[in-house]
């Protein structure tokens, strides 16, 4: 699994590629609480994402209740068939906002 990050127009992006398991777990969620101290926005792309364990997807929940309570936006974009399937059997597909790409993704997170 990798994880890199970069900055879109002041907006915090996390690329995440491989299977995002429990192994992973505490980078993923070290990257998301510098993102979330900052006090930014967050864009995930999932378009490199084979695979998301429970552990995994529970720190997703985490975190998209924790930005969206605080008022910040946390979005996917690029999700693959596997990881929309997934998000529709937990439940978070009607609760999370995707976009196709990146720039949908800003002009949301613009208003």
């Amino acid at each position: 699994m990798k994880i890199s990050t970069c900055s879109i127009m002041g907006t915090p992006v996390i690329n995440i590629e491989g299977s995002l398991s429990s192994e992973y777990v505490l980078n993923f969620q070290s990257v998301l609480d510098d993102i979330y101290e900052s006090g930014s926005n967050v864009i995930l792309d999932v378009s490199g994402l084979e695979y998301v364990d429970s552990s995994a997807l529970g720190i997703i929940i985490k975190y998209h209740n924790r930005f969206e309570g605080d008022g910040k936006k946390f979005v996917l974009v690029k999700v693959s068939r596997e990881v929309e399937e997934m998000l529709r059997v937990t439940g978070l597909y009607d609760r999370i906002n995707m976009f196709i790409n990146t720039a949908s993704a800003l002009d949301f997170i613009a208003g």
